[in-house]
């Protein structure tokens, strides 16, 4: 009984090299076991995604409204897309053998669950809160997206949610070379006010493949040439709506903040969304009590005004 499962596992590896094999040692080999089809069926054309029509417009405006902050040089704008209780994840797929690696930094503040093991490490890494998040954006070099690289699907959507994902292209500027990399980010958006919030974002990096360096790597696109791209690519009259409103039941959870030098974490995250110094970062937080949300509507404020002085910057 072995000899003979062993035989006949022998036999179907050589078909698969031999496919025509009727003899193997001066002996008839058993029929082949197959299925009674036409070798050339017609499949169906596979698609890069599916956007609905009737969130067409929507989906363009966001992703346009979107990178064209994204991609500039101040990435605060972008407070105003995600909720207050808007979840980050960062994963990077870590090639060591590629002559553009990221940024150790960047490395850092991967989520990559093949490496990151330990379960406390890995929720704080999961940024929380819209201030959280954007002031981790804020830390990551500047890119310029390749908008025609973009391919958007849209798994699940209605009235209470949209689930998108993109996938393309784009390039660091922080380098000389200005490295090619390949990025897949998926947003759960919700309905928020008049408008629209994130309440998830996942965004995973990686090094662009062959023929993605092929076809976007040659040329380095001006930054003018780049936001024409972008709206040719993403037609759309819709407009960005997000801004503050009311909550989402159940829509994402925070993470509890440490309860060890709580008021050094605030500090350094306000620092690093500010570009202020440690002295005015830390008199602003401890004129608003702590409290990062009302410190940085002040900062705005007055940033607004021209009335903060050049030597509250870091330089």
């Amino acid at each position: 009984r072995f000899n003979h499962i062993r035989n006949c596992c022998v036999f179907s590896y050589i078909r698969t090299r031999f496919a025509k094999l009727l003899k193997l040692d001066s002996e008839d080999l058993p029929a082949a076991i197959g299925f009674d089809i036409q070798e050339t069926s017609n499949l169906p054309q596979t698609k890069d995604g599916h956007l609905p029509n009737d969130i067409k417009d929507f989906i363009h405006g966001f992703f346009e409204a979107f990178y064209k902050i994204y991609d500039s040089d101040d990435r605060q704008g972008l407070l105003q897309a995600y909720h207050d209780q808007a979840l980050f994840s960062l994963s990077i797929s870590r090639q060591d053998n590629s002559s553009h690696r990221f940024a150790e930094k960047q490395i850092q503040e991967s989520r990559n669950l093949l490496r990151v093991k330990d379960i406390a490490h890995r929720n704080k890494l999961l940024k929380s809160g819209k201030i959280q998040i954007v002031s981790a954006l804020c830390d990551m070099p500047l890119t310029r997206h390749e908008a025609d690289s973009f391919q958007i699907d849209v798994p699940f959507c209605n009235n209470a949610f949209v689930l998108v994902v993109v996938n393309g292209v784009y390039r660091e500027l922080i380098k000389k070379a200005q490295p090619l990399r390949a990025f897949c980010r998926t947003f759960y958006i919700v309905p928020q006010g008049s408008g629209f919030v994130i309440v998830n974002d996942l965004l995973v990096l990686t090094n662009a493949t062959v023929a993605q360096i092929q076809k976007y790597g040659k040329t380095v696109a001006s930054v003018g040439a780049s936001d024409k791209a972008m709206s040719d690519t993403i037609e759309s009259t819709t407009k960005w709506k997000g801004g503050p409103g009311v909550g989402v039941s159940g829509g994402a959870h925070a993470l509890t903040s440490p309860t060890i030098n709580v008021n050094e974490d605030v500090i350094q995250r306000f620092m690093a969304l500010t570009h202020m110094n440690r002295s005015f970062a830390t008199q602003c937080l401890e004129e608003n009590g702590f409290n990062i949300d009302k410190a940085f509507e002040v900062y705005m404020g007055l940033k607004a005004q021209n009335a903060i002085p050049s030597e509250a910057f870091v330089h």
